[in-house]
């Protein structure tokens, strides 16, 4: 023993520690217990409290079931109140369907408070039921931080911050693939509040959350990532339906997201007070301010690009679809602003005279102005870059190059539709018809990465069009300044239109059902399918060598020179073809009436040969005369006799005399 002491002291002054491992935990009851200990009765309070004593990353195991939070009280131990992570824990829900584990705080505690430098990771699992004043079901804190999968939240509750999340000056944090819905806060963020602190999100709901500023996130001088999510419903009663942005060191980056039927007083998806905001292939539609901004309300910098603000309204404001404060310095490349509807400059309205806001290959176009003398698509000084198509506009201040149309009819094709699938709530998309913004922008010197395809990430080729929406094949309308040849709005290509959008024809190397039989791509007929697609028959009229035909006259006549099983006729098939044989017996032998030529021949006896046997002729009365016994050689002549045959001879009839008078008549 006092060896084993030896050994420990001198590690430790080597600077080197004892390998421990890290631990596998099964809860095995839903109890909310805590007797500092996790053995075979095991609470989720237990396990943690268990976890927390370990530096390593430990696993706990939650079977389907409800887990409620029942010890109140608070501490900083665990052992009541909210669970405190104080080391890196994974607690991991045990089935296929997150749905089957949950964790209730019950309206009356937090849920999760992330300590220092500690980390939680949440797998498979819901969270409901947070009551607290920051971060009601999950608060990460002092370096704390958290990654989330497949983990839905769910009536969390703040009297200050962070409905249900909050974010605040914390390690990098992640949430993918899950949910944060009907969640509110007092003050900001009705889903998360991130303050000086990174958070990555991707594949994720936020919808029908409620806050005073930013109904479903609020960032401080935070950063934040969303990818393919979706901000549905969310409601703010001042600034930011969805998202709610201030603090000069606030950075948030949108990509392929959709912001639909969001409401606030200022911006109805995006308010950006302060901070900088990129949305990029995104989609805002459907939202309402009371009073500026329908779709976005932008004060300070921001880029837009391959992005669609359409349909939002601010009715009894400015800016349906965006307002720009006079603070903002705003970028909007290949972005369509359309259909949306406000009091005064229904599509864009800038507040500042100065320009601040620059344009290139936009499309702006079919917004309401309910003012009618306020220009109902743009209203706000702006600087061009080129390749611009905007409806209205009596901005006076506007610099434009020799590639804008202006004060123009875009003859934009269908209204909106939503497509589901696009991103979690769908996307807004409008076709440009037979528009004059297909092939009108120049995307040539601007970053691929960003330009080298559309909103829906559909490939930009040649001149790009004007707006956020690529003219392709498959969207429904016939564009000939594509080559398009006829659009069905499908990929299939067994109908009449191909999915390269040109007319099906025999040779296209495509089967159309219900018309070709086979399509081998090429017009030539002796190949198996024929030049109209159809498979090879005897009687088609086509000779197909591969499949042993010698000819094809197109019917089904054996008597002309090619036989109805598509063999050219000859001497010696058995078919007698008129006009050029007399005869046919199926072979070419001579001395059987039919030569070898087809020609009728006759055949004379041998000279020694006797002469073929001559039936007998009875003699006597008709009336005597019977037919002869089938297989007999001589007719049944009765008593009478007359030439018959006698012997193999020949005999010669004897005269007869008629009992009826003197004439004697030779039989």
């Amino acid at each position: 023993m006092k060896r084993t002491y030896i050994w420990l002291a001198v590690l430790a002054v080597m600077g080197l520690s004892i390998t421990s491992h890290a631990a596998t935990l099964s809860v095995t009851k839903t109890d909310d217990t805590a007797d500092g200990k996790c053995d075979s009765d095991c609470s989720l309070r237990e396990a943690i409290v268990a976890a927390n004593t370990t530096p390593e990353v430990d696993t706990i195991h939650l079977s389907p079931g409800t887990y409620k939070i029942t010890l109140l009280g608070a501490d900083d131990a665990g052992l009541v109140g909210d669970f405190d992570i104080k080391a890196p824990i994974e607690i991991v829900g045990n089935t296929s369907n997150p749905t089957d584990v949950l964790i209730d705080g019950q309206g009356k505690s937090r849920v999760f408070d992330v300590f220092n430098n500690s980390k939680l990771t949440l797998k498979g699992l819901r969270v409901t039921g947070g009551y607290a004043d920051k971060g009601a079901c999950l608060l990460a804190s002092g370096g704390g931080s958290f990654d989330l999968s497949h983990v839905s939240f769910f009536l969390c509750k703040a009297t200050q911050l962070g409905g249900a999340i909050m974010l605040s000056g914390a390690a990098e944090s992640s949430m993918d693939n899950g949910a944060i819905t009907i969640s509110d806060s007092t003050g900001s963020g009705g889903g998360v509040f991130v303050s000086n602190s990174i958070l990555k999100v991707s594949n994720f709901q936020l919808n029908s959350n409620s806050a005073n500023q930013g109904g479903a996130v609020a960032l401080d001088n935070g950063a934040m990532s969303v990818t393919s999510s979706s901000f549905v419903t969310n409601v703010a009663t001042v600034d930011g339906g969805a998202i709610f942005v201030k603090g000069a060191q606030s950075i948030v980056i949108l990509k392929s997201d959709t912001f639909n039927g969001n409401k606030a007083s200022v911006g109805g998806a995006v308010a950006l007070s302060d901070g900088k905001v990129t949305i990029n292939k995104s989609a805002v539609f459907y939202n309402t301010a009371t009073t500026q901004g329908g779709g976005l309300y932008l004060n300070k910098s921001a880029d837009i690009f391959g992005s669609t603000v359409a349909a939002n309204e601010s009715l009894k404001g400015k800016g349906g679809g965006i307002y720009l404060g006079p603070s903002a310095v705003v970028n909007l490349t290949n972005v369509s602003v359309k259909r949306n509807l406000a009091s005064e400059g229904a599509g864009v309205y800038g507040q500042n005279a100065a320009a601040g806001f620059f344009l290139q290959n936009d499309l702006i176009v079919y917004n309401v102005a309910l003012d009618v003398k306020d220009a109902h698509d743009l209203s706000a000084a702006a600087l061009s870059k080129g390749h611009n198509l905007i409806g209205s506009t009596n901005a006076k201040n506007i610099t434009i190059q020799a590639s804008d149309k202006l004060d123009v009819d875009a003859t934009i094709g269908e209204t909106g539709n939503l497509i589901e699938g696009k991103a979690a709530g769908g996307t807004y998309v409008e076709v440009l018809g037979l528009s004059s913004a297909i092939n009108a922008g120049d995307c040539a010197g601007l970053d691929q990465s960003f330009f080298g395809s559309d909103q829906l990430g559909h490939v930009r080729v040649g001149a790009c069009d004007v707006g956020a929406i690529e003219a392709v094949c498959g969207d429904g309308i016939v564009q000939s300044k594509i080559g398009e040849e006829c659009e069905d709005g499908n990929a299939n290509n067994q109908d009449a239109c191909l999915n390269t959008c040109l007319k099906a024809i025999c040779g296209d190397g495509q089967v159309q059902a219900g018309v070709e039989i086979c399509d081998d791509g090429n017009k030539i007929n002796d190949d198996g399918c024929s030049n109209t697609c159809q498979s090879p028959t005897c009687g088609d009229g086509i000779i197909q060598q591969s499949n042993g035909e010698t000819c094809d006259d197109g019917n089904a006549n054996n008597e002309d020179g090619c036989l109805d099983s598509c063999v050219l006729a000859k001497c010696g098939d058995g078919v007698v073809q008129k006009g050029v044989e007399e005869c046919d017996d199926g072979n070419v032998v001579d001395g059987d009436k039919c030569s070898s030529a087809c020609k009728i021949e006759k055949v004379e006896p041998k000279q020694d040969e006797p002469l073929p046997p001559v039936p007998p002729v009875a003699s006597g009365p008709a009336s005597d005369i019977k037919p002869g016994v089938p297989g007999s050689d001589s007719l049944n002549t009765g008593s009478n006799t007359g030439v018959g045959q006698v012997g193999g001879e020949l005999s010669q009839p004897a005269a007869a005399t008629s009992s009826s008078g003197s004439c004697t008549l030779i039989r």
